[in-house]
């Protein structure tokens, strides 16, 4: 089952603009980061040797990216069909018998309407 056209939409629009704000903060960051490196590793290297002032500012930066894409945040997901199911079943929007099929039909459809009506109330 396909989830509805708007759904698909939102979570689009609202992925675009957030990865156009991650990509402008990113850009500043890496420039800002930029400079604050240069500046640490003169400072480390005054006060120590070059070799040890590489390793000290290329543990702090793998420390800096692994913490970063520890805190990453995941993808939004789509709603899955049964939680559009139990949603619509909690407000009372399930199949209701009009006609429009056979009997025996009609009268499936409203039981898997009941039954997931019962099961959300147990939930």
């Amino acid at each position: 089952m396909l989830p509805p056209l708007a759904e698909v939409r939102h979570v689009a629009r609202g992925t675009a603009r957030r990865t156009a704000f991650l990509v402008a903060g990113g850009a500043l960051v890496l420039v800002g980061g930029g400079f604050l490196v240069a500046a640490l590793w003169i400072v480390l290297e005054q006060v120590f040797d070059v070799f040890a002032a590489t390793i000290a500012v290329a543990g702090l930066m793998l420390g800096l990216g692994l913490i970063v894409i520890a805190i990453a945040p995941r993808q939004p997901r789509l709603a899955g069909p049964e939680k559009r199911l139990r949603a619509r079943a909690r407000a009372g929007q399930l199949y209701q018998p009009n006609g429009a099929f056979p009997p025996v039909a009609e009268a499936f459809l409203f039981g898997l309407a009941v039954a997931a009506q019962i099961r959300n109330r147990r939930r």
